[in-house]
């Protein structure tokens, strides 16, 4: 654990990478929406699901106006991203979501 401190402790920035970053007022307003029309939801399901898997099923499976977007940030965790606050409501709202396949016994759920 000390050599990776000691290795830790000799990174340095670069002047670039010291430097600020600036966000304009449109880019703000841009991810802002994007924030307001998303959520993080996690599988339980003991197998890994890729987020083409999810996407494919919950699009089936949501009444939105338009199919959602996911991007895996862990095992079985995803970002979700909605078209816009009301779809998103819409789901939320039905939330925790269960699905029970009985021929595999196998269950999904979405929090």
């Amino acid at each position: 654990m000390n050599e990776i401190e000691e290795r830790w402790g000799k990174l340095r920035l670069t002047e670039e990478e010291a430097s600020d970053i600036v966000v304009g007022d449109e880019a703000s307003e841009v991810l802002q929406r994007k924030f307001e029309c998303s959520v993080v939801g996690k599988i339980w399901m003991d197998r890994k699901l890729s987020a083409v898997v999810v996407e494919n099923t919950m699009g089936k499976v949501w009444c939105i106006s338009q199919r959602a977007k996911f991007q895996e940030v862990g095992v079985n965790i995803f970002a979700i991203q909605f078209a816009n606050e009301a779809d998103k409501m819409r789901v939320t709202d039905e939330l925790p979501l269960a699905c029970m396949n009985e021929k595999e016994g196998k269950e999904l759920v979405i929090l």
